[in-house]
This record gives structure tokens, sequence and C-alpha cells, in this order.
């Protein structure tokens, strides 16, 4: 496990932003494992069948804010970005709506916690089950809206889209690898271990 994990970094004695921490922690491999731990959805919040996970939702909406900043540039890099909002909003509510809430649960169903009333979890992981496929073709969309930025702010020197584009291809891994796993895996734990 990462040093920064061990050493209690990510539980709220960082005076770096959540992004920062889960970025450092990312790099070394352990991301999941640092978010299952310690509890970095935020501000280690109440956590119950019908929250989101803080953290993912506050990347979300710092992700959407950036993008949304660039959509109101002039010129083509502005543009793109504009097109990338109408591909991703749909995408993001559904995640909002049928992802965040089992991570919201992921760390005290894996320390633990009982599971009772956590229906609407395993009801939520059912229908992303269901969804993946739709969920994978629409991050296939908005890799091509996120290349379409990327050949923009590339043409117009702008290294802040640059970078932004290459946050949300990381940020799209990792809910294929990751996240989208995790939900669908803890919805089917909660199923088989009633409590």
């Amino acid at each position: 496990m990462d040093a920064a994990c061990k050493s209690g970094h990510f539980a709220g004695k960082s005076r770096e932003s959540p992004r920062h921490n889960f970025m450092l922690c990312r790099r070394t491999g352990a991301a999941l494992l640092c978010f299952i731990l310690t509890g970095l959805s935020g501000a280690n919040a109440e956590i119950n069948a019908g929250t989101p996970s803080k953290f993912m939702r506050h990347e979300h909406n710092q992700i959407y804010a950036r993008i949304e900043r660039l959509s109101q540039t002039p010129g083509k890099t502005g543009n793109a970005a504009k097109n990338l909002l109408t591909v991703m909003r749909p995408h993001m509510f559904s995640e909002e709506e049928i992802v965040l809430p089992e991570l919201g649960v992921l760390k005290e169903v894996a320390l633990g916690g009982s599971t009772e009333g956590m229906t609407g979890i395993v009801v939520r992981s059912e229908k992303l089950e269901k969804e993946y496929p739709r969920m994978l073709a629409d991050h296939k969309a908005i890799f091509t809206a996120i290349d379409k930025l990327s050949t923009a702010a590339a043409l117009e020197a702008d290294q802040g889209a640059l970078d932004l584009a290459a946050q949300l291809k990381a940020h799209l891994q990792d809910e294929e690898e990751i996240v989208y796993p995790a939900a669908i895996l803890t919805g089917k734990y909660i199923k088989g271990h009633p409590q």
C-alpha cells in the first residue's frame, strides 16, 4: 500500500485537495485500496444506502465545471468543449443515479458493516449491470469528443485544455477498470449477504 495511505495522509490529515491526494495515491496503483480504507469520500461523512460517493460526485463537479468554463472561451477549443458537455451531461447523470450510490456504501460494506436496508443499492447495481454496455458506448462517444478537444487545443496551443483532456481520459479509464466493476460487485455482495 502507498505510504501516504498508510500514514493517514488521506484520512483528512492532509492540507491538499481530495483530488490531489487521490492522484498521488493513484500514481502508485493503490487508488481503490486507498479509497476503501481511508474514506476518501470527502470529509468522512455518514454513508447510507442513498448517499452517493461524495468524492466521486466532487470529482464529477470539478470536471464538469472545468469543461463548462472552457466551453465559454472563443475558438475551436471552446466549441469542442461545448460538444463534449453535450455528450457527457446525460452520461454523468446516469452515473450519479446508478453508480455513485454503490460507491457511497463501498467502504461500509468492505469493512463488514450491516447491509440492512440497502435493497436500493442492489436494484441500482442490477440496473448498472444491464446498462453496462450502454455506459461503455457512452465512453466511446466521450473519448471521441475528448480527442476533438485535444486536437483543437493543440492547434490553439491551449495547455490547460490538453491537461483536462488527459485527466478526462484517465477518469474514464478508472471508471471502466475500477469504478463500474466495484459498483456492480457491491450490489452483488449486498444481495448475497443480507443482514
